[in-house]
C-alpha cells in the first residue's frame, strides 16, 4: 500500500506532464492516460487547475480562489485541500515542497 502524503497549505503541487488537459465551457477535462481515467472538474475546479503551477502553495490557491468566488476563506482552504488530495490520489498531480 502506497504511503499516504500529508499535505497542507504550505505545500506546493506541480501537474503530471503525461496528464493532457483543456477547459472547455468554464470545466477542465483531465485524461490521465495512464489510469485509463478522464476527470472533470467544475468551474471552481478548473480555476484550482489553472493556478497550480509547482510554485504556489496550496494557501495561495485558497486565497485566490476565496477572492474569485466570495466565499470564506476557511471554506476555500477546505475545498482546495480536499480536490488537492484527490487528483495527488490520481496521479495527476504531485506534492513539489513546502514552501519555505
Amino acid at each position: 500500500m502506497a504511503e499516504k502524503i500529508m499535505i497542507d497549505l504550505d505545500s506546493r503541487f506541480k501537474k503530471n506532464e503525461e496528464v493532457p488537459s483543456r477547459i472547455i465551457e468554464g470545466e477542465a477535462v483531465l485524461v490521465n492516460i495512464p489510469n485509463g481515467e478522464v476527470i472533470h472538474l467544475n468551474p471552481s475546479g478548473a480555476f484550482i487547475w489553472g493556478l497550480i503551477d509547482g510554485d504556489r502553495p496550496a494557501g495561495r490557491i485558497a486565497e485566490q480562489l476565496s477572492e474569485r468566488y466570495g466565499i470564506c476563506r476557511q471554506t476555500a482552504e477546505n475545498d482546495v485541500l480536499e480536490l488537492l488530495a484527490g487528483l495527488l490520489e490520481k496521479g495527476v498531480i504531485s506534492c513539489s515542497g513546502k514552501e519555505a
